[in-house]
């Protein structure tokens, strides 16, 4: 019986898969030198799979991160690709993360982190409305801060 897993050994790489993983090791790598502590990467159950999950050191908040990437605005930003169905199956698998790790009392948000090429944007900046956009490794990051309200 094969694994069909993509990080499997012998398993042939996607290009897209490869990027996005390098889009979510940049954003990881981003946020740790925010002060959040990594918990989690790529943690998967049945329901769906979870980029990044985070704990903000000070206020002990749990953050889980979804990471989005786009090569190209053409159809809008990376950060345009989070729809309904996106947010719905993020927050089933949030809850399903709090349930087996015992930390359902926990604070809790769910971040978007959009990876686009670099636009030229100003390194550490805010766009107006509580968003991050730094330049990373060629990259334009763009975080949104409790993007997907959970809605219980």
């Amino acid at each position: 019986m094969s694994d069909s897993h993509p990080d499997a050994p012998g398993h042939a790489i996607d290009p897209r898969h490869a990027r996005g993983r390098r889009s979510e090791h940049l954003v990881r790598d981003f946020l740790l030198e925010q002060g959040l502590q990594c918990l989690h990467q790529n943690w998967r159950c049945r329901l769906g799979e979870i980029d990044l999950i985070m704990r903000e050191r000070d206020a002990g908040v749990i953050v889980f991160v979804e990471v989005r990437y786009r090569a190209s605005a053409e159809r809008g930003s990376s950060l345009d690709t989070v729809g309904y169905r996106k947010r719905a199956r993020l927050c089933r698998t949030v809850r399903a993360w709090l349930q087996r790790h015992d930390q359902g009392d926990s604070p809790v948000r769910i971040d978007v982190v959009g990876v686009e090429p670099d636009k030229g944007t100003a390194h550490a900046a805010g766009n107006g409305n509580g968003n991050i956009i730094v330049n990373r490794g060629g990259q334009t990051l763009t975080w949104v801060v409790n993007a997907i309200e959970e809605d219980g």
